[in-house]
């Protein structure tokens, strides 16, 4: 193995994105941030991951080409992520053409006993079309064979919370909630670093093989947690804070998340962990010594945690010939 770079080569990383062709994606993603080689139908854009099956690649600078797994050993877990080995977090894009399956994922406790991994996860609306909504959690009085029995009917909305979403609204789905994600929701999805789901029911829908997706009712029985509380917020005023607006979405024993409004340049410190930066609208360059990387709208930066300071500054729009003031919506996700 080569020896790790010096203090100087840490610099802000964008990685290529991974796309999933599930059955119930669409061309949103390419659309809305002109995104290309996209395939069709693209349901999700993993942004930043560390998993076997969709690892991560660094897409410009001195570690092109290179893989998470691979830069975590060059860099050492210390100087890229801070007081963790791996990286705990998936950060996704979900572009919900059709309705996603009814499923639950475990928490610490159930995980354990299933051989799986936990999932807790938080839905950040990126865009709604008309009539567009999300199912979370169980109605009160509901159990879960209760939510089977309704399940197996096709019955959802009388064991579900039906929940009409807009842009700005921020789910936060904890491990153990029974859940499906509706038509019509483009969302950035920030979760646990785990791919396991099981299905309870999926609308009696067939895969492109012509079969029957497979479901898991007895793993997703035992994964249900009744004490689990998700919940809905919507975008509130924002709080000036040292040049720039700043916003708290969620706060959670496994991610925090803020939204940050910038009309000029900030310089942010580290916090001694990884900070990630999704533009939700426009462009920004991220600069730190030497080196800089350009955030355009739909893409994450991703800032190691050795990088001591980072400068963020928003780029005019130029609209009918003339430059409009610089302005941009980030949402930055950290560790507790």
């Amino acid at each position: 193995m080569s020896e790790p770079k010096p203090p100087s080569s840490l610099s802000p990383l964008l990685f290529e994105p991974i796309y999933k062709d599930y059955l119930w994606g669409s061309n949103r993603i390419a659309k809305v941030f002109h995104r290309k080689n996209t395939p069709k139908p693209c349901a999700e854009s993993w942004e930043v991951s560390e998993r076997p099956e969709g690892m991560s690649r660094v897409e410009s600078g001195p570690f092109q080409g290179m893989t998470f797994d691979a830069l975590l050993k060059e860099l050492t877990p210390e100087r890229l992520l801070g007081a963790v080995d791996h990286m705990p977090l998936l950060i996704k894009i979900i572009d919900a053409a059709k309705l996603l399956s009814v499923q639950v994922h475990p928490n610490e406790k159930s995980a354990q006993e299933l051989h799986g991994e936990p999932k807790t996860e938080m839905w950040y609306v990126l865009g709604a079309l008309p009539d567009a909504y999300v199912y979370a959690g169980l109605k009160e009085g509901v159990d879960a064979a209760a939510c089977m029995a309704a399940l197996q009917v096709g019955d959802a909305d009388a064991v579900l919370n039906r929940v009409a979403v807009e842009a700005g609204d921020v789910i936060y789905v904890p491990a153990g909630t029974v859940h499906a994600i509706g038509p019509g929701c483009l969302m950035l999805e920030v979760q646990q670093n785990s791919n396991t789901t099981y299905r309870l029911y999926d609308w009696d829908r067939v895969g492109p093989d012509g079969k029957a997706r497979e479901l898991h009712v007895e793993k997703g029985l035992q994964a249900i947690d009744s004490n689990a509380t998700w919940s809905l917020s919507r975008v509130r005023a924002q709080k000036e804070r040292g040049g720039y607006a700043v916003e708290k979405l969620v706060q959670s024993p496994f991610f925090n998340i803020d939204k940050l409004t910038l009309h000029e340049a900030n310089t942010f410190q580290s916090t001694g962990s990884f900070q990630l930066f999704f533009a939700e609208k426009g462009t920004v360059q991220i600069r730190a010594a030497r080196s800089a990387v350009t955030l355009k709208m739909g893409r994450t930066a991703f800032i190691p945690a050795g990088l001591e300071s980072f400068t963020i500054e928003p780029e005019a729009k130029k609209s009918s010939g003339k430059s409009e003031p610089p302005a941009a919506e980030l949402v930055r996700i950290c560790l507790p």
